[in-house]
């Protein structure tokens, strides 16, 4: 009985086993073969986020610029001579008279210096800006400068000249044919004391007329003055030469006096300087000038450059003009070639001027209104040039 239950136990166990052994292991769920990410479904570098601010201490380092990255030393600002700007003004409009201040203005700038250049109309008003320190020089009358002085004891002196004979010539109505005639007629002028005011007082006088027979009224600039003469509400102005040809020309006006071919040798502009500047960067105001003497002597030798400029700056000049204008300016020696500043030259004006009335008989001494020790500079390291 006892072996019988031995074996039915055994036979129990050994049925289990082999139902163990039957039965199958489980399978793994197959993964289809597109779920499994290929290489280059891979994310890009470029399309990874960029770390934000906050999490910039846990981002990877970012890599070193390439070498194209290092700015080139080409690549860095040029150094100017002088970043400080330079403030000049210029009396009246561009005209073919003055082709030669744009040429300067422009040849400081080449220099490396910023220049901040104005046209005014009036010499008061230029004046006016060197007295109260906003602007540094300008170039006009000289007369202005020395009634500035003896008046209000300006602190301005007289620099260099750039043009030492005058080129206004008397514009009148087709209908008046004599000086005689302007007896009693309207002259238009920039302004009392103006270089075109006294200029063609002077230019009256030496021609045996009384210019305080004629009304002087203010009108404004060359082309202010054309315009109201051409429409009648003046009988007369001064004007440059150039600008008065093509009126001449279509015989709507004509010329009735030359105040160069009057007064001969005339310092009619040149450079007017802060007293302050002068003290306060001398070295800046022997480059400007250097240049104002250099532009002159470009200007008496370099004929084609000057016609060439002006077509830029006056396009409507017709070309007849420009070359009559430029051929009256070398025979009047229109430009100094060494400054201008020759004794003899400062004389005439005086004269000239104290008999027109347009200066007074005593005036400041020339030291309070000259300052020519920068011209004399120029001359020491230039060649020094006949025809001043």
């Amino acid at each position: 009985m006892k072996n019988r239950f031995v074996l039915l136990c055994l036979l129990v166990v050994a049925i289990a086993a082999l139902a163990a052994c039957a039965t199958p292991a489980p399978t793994a769920t197959p993964v289809p073969p597109t779920a499994i990410p290929k290489p280059t479904d891979a994310p890009k570098p470029t399309t990874a986020p960029v770390a934000s601010a906050s999490s910039a201490s846990s981002a990877a380092p970012t890599a070193a610029p390439k070498p194209t990255d290092v700015p080139k030393p080409t690549d860095a600002p040029k150094p100017t001579i002088n970043p400080t700007t330079i403030r000049l003004i210029g009396n009246g409009a561009v005209d073919f008279s003055s082709v030669d201040v744009y040429y300067w203005q422009d040849s400081l700038k080449k220099q490396g210096y910023n220049v901040d250049f104005k046209w005014v109309d009036s010499p008061d008003t230029a004046l006016r800006a060197i007295i109260a320190g906003a602007a540094d020089a300008y170039c006009g009358s000289l007369p202005s400068a020395i009634l500035a002085v003896k008046n209000a004891n300006a602190n301005v002196k007289i620099v260099a000249v750039n043009n030492q004979a005058t080129d206004y010539v008397l514009l009148v109505k087709p209908e008046i044919n004599s000086l005689q005639d302007l007896k009693g007629k309207t002259i238009g002028i920039s302004t009392p004391g103006s270089a075109a005011d006294t200029i063609i007082r002077t230019a009256l006088k030496m021609a045996n007329v009384d210019p305080e027979q004629s009304r002087f009224v203010t009108i404004g600039g060359t082309s202010a003055r054309m315009t109201a003469l051409l429409s009648g509400q003046i009988d007369a102005a001064p004007v440059h030469a150039a600008d008065g040809a093509n009126a001449v020309t279509t015989g709507k006006a004509k010329v009735i006096l030359s105040a160069g071919e009057s007064i001969g040798v005339y310092l009619q502009s040149g450079l007017i300087a802060s007293g302050d500047w002068l003290k306060k960067d001398p070295q800046q105001a022997q480059k400007v000038v250097d240049a104002f003497i250099d532009a002159s002597r470009w200007a008496a030798t370099n004929k084609d450059g000057y016609i060439t400029l002006s077509k830029e700056l006056l396009p409507k000049l017709a070309d007849v003009e420009r070359t009559s204008s430029y051929d009256m300016y070398i025979k009047s020696k229109f430009w100094p070639l060494n400054g201008g500043l020759g004794q003899d030259g400062i004389d005439r004006l005086l004269k000239l001027e104290q008999e027109s009335g347009g200066l007074p008989k005593d005036l400041p001494p020339q030291t309070q209104w000259l300052d020519d020790s920068f011209v004399k500079n120029y001359v020491k390291t230039h060649p020094v040039l006949s025809g001043n």
